[in-house]
């Protein structure tokens, strides 16, 4: 499904790791500047680093460059 019928958004493709089977949603930084490292490394960091981060960020659903794109999951 590329859009909601509702609301008309747009949908996040879903994945599935073809190690494990867990499945996933796949979208990329709608800001390609965006340090994502800091995301990743948020359990290891102190509070006090993680009150700079942004407590969200939009995702598009299409690659706008050399990007890595984000997976996650509920």
């Amino acid at each position: 499904m590329d859009g909601c019928e509702i609301c008309r958004a747009r949908c996040l493709p879903v994945e599935v790791c073809r190690s494990c089977g867990q499945d996933f949603y796949r979208g990329y930084p709608e800001d390609p500047q965006l340090p994502l490292s800091s995301f990743v490394e948020k359990k290891k960091t102190k509070r006090k680093k993680l009150q700079q981060l942004p407590s969200a960020f939009r995702l598009v659903d299409e690659d706008q460059g050399n990007q890595e794109p984000v997976h996650f999951t509920f």
